[in-house]
């Protein structure tokens, strides 16, 4: 049986030619109704300026982000303490970094000098600024489309931005009550002119070492080897960050043509898909894009699970000699991904943070059996350039990826 607001209707039966008082009523309530939204739709259009429009509200977005991880936790480190960490952690990253370019068999990379230990409020602002630059291309592409119809934004521009700002404050927020470390390898228009910035958030780390019982210490390095991976996958790999913001770049430009055709028929098709999504078929992130951006999104899921599976093959192979709880730490930590309250697995199902826990699994499940059958060495053709890049298939695959690195090879 179809449901649905055109339920009871019978095509067969033909209206009264000439409608009862009470249609009239019913036709003055619609057409009021209708004058007043479009009314609403007006005014709201006129409160934007078409040069300044931002598509979210950054200042909604900093609230409620601190709004929902004040709501989760509530310990945060002074600033006394936050210098003394600080030096803690950049004693740490020297300590770990020769560690991972000794394994991978790497050049050395130059040095993470920029080692911040932030409090949540601080993670929050440093990521809106990331944001703030992911959208801007985006924004400057919309409001000159504004400026060209000499008009402001229509109603469905207001309504998506009220709801991606809302989407990204609930996200950020949990995040910043999660994450116990960031690489930050400078992206979107900004000049590498120093290392990318170590972020750790010691309140996170204790909060957690506490609840599974962890030495800190080791935790801390634990965390610092994932960090430090990175910094040396960027950093001694210059590609790897102009590829990722071109990247980035093809997804904002899909994002652009798409608000530009945006209509009520688009509404109705993305509304039709949210049955799926509430019996677990997908997240909401379903609901907002097109084919082609799921394409580069593809492309850009296939990168970070890279990214993401050699910083936890590379953090677990180190630390199996370093850390003399190693066996502990490991097993305590999946517990903590995996045992999760059955809210928190339909907020990270909604929200699509499911796709980043399963590039971390994805990803490192490629690495160990490429490791396994070839070597490290063999595994880093990856950071060559662009075109040793796996993609999804190759990743669920990986002596797909092994042929065809053979092949270049003996090409």
């Amino acid at each position: 049986m179809e449901s649905g607001i055109f339920q009871g209707r019978n095509p067969q039966t033909k209206s009264p030619r000439i409608a009862s008082p009470t249609n009239y009523k019913r036709a003055l309530g619609v057409g009021l109704f209708l004058g007043a939204a479009l009314g609403l739709v007006w005014a709201l259009s006129r409160r934007y300026n078409p040069e300044t429009f931002q598509l979210i509200d950054w200042d909604r977005v900093r609230r409620i982000a601190l709004n929902v991880c004040r709501l989760r936790m509530t310990e945060e480190i002074s600033p006394t303490e936050k210098a003394s960490h600080e030096r803690i952690y950049s004693s740490l990253v020297d300590q770990v970094r020769p560690l991972v370019v000794q394994y991978t068999a790497a050049e050395n990379i130059s040095p993470v000098a920029l080692v911040h230990v932030l409090d949540r409020a601080e993670w929050i602002d440093a990521n809106i600024a990331n944001y703030q630059l992911l959208f801007a291309s985006l924004e400057k592409i919309v409001r000159d489309s504004f400026l060209r119809r000499r008009s402001g934004p229509s109603i469905f521009t207001l309504t998506n931005r009220a709801l991606a700002s809302r989407y990204l404050g609930v996200l950020m927020g949990y995040l910043a009550s999660s994450v116990l470390g960031q690489y930050d390898p400078s992206l979107l228009g900004r000049e590498l002119l120093t290392p990318g910035r170590l972020y750790f958030l010691e309140s996170n780390i204790r909060i957690w070492q506490r609840r599974l019982a962890l030495p800190l210490e080791e935790f801390r390095t634990w965390v610092a080897l994932h960090e430090v991976t990175h910094a040396w996958q960027f950093e001694a790999h210059p590609w790897l960050r102009d590829y990722l913001n071109a990247q980035l770049e093809l997804y904002i430009q899909e994002i652009a043509r798409a608000q530009a055709g945006f209509s009520l028929r688009n509404l109705l098709e993305r509304l039709s898909r949210l049955e799926n999504i509430i019996r677990g078929e997908g997240n909401l992130i379903e609901l907002i894009i097109t084919p082609k951006q799921r394409e580069a999104l593809r492309r850009l899921q296939a990168l970070m699970c890279i990214i993401e599976g050699y910083g936890n093959h590379v953090m677990e192979k180190v630390a199996s000699s370093l850390l003399p709880h190693y066996q502990l730490i490991r097993s305590r930590f999946q517990k903590r991904i995996t045992a999760k309250s059955q809210a928190e697995k339909l907020f990270i199902k909604l929200t699509g943070l499911e796709v980043k826990l399963r590039q971390y699994i994805m990803g490192q499940a490629f690495v160990d059996q490429v490791v396994k059958k070839e070597g490290i060495t063999f595994m880093n053709e990856v950071w060559v350039g662009p075109a040793n890049l796996p993609t999804l298939q190759e990743i669920g695959h990986p002596e797909l990826w092994i042929k065809r690195m053979k092949e270049r090879v003996e090409g």
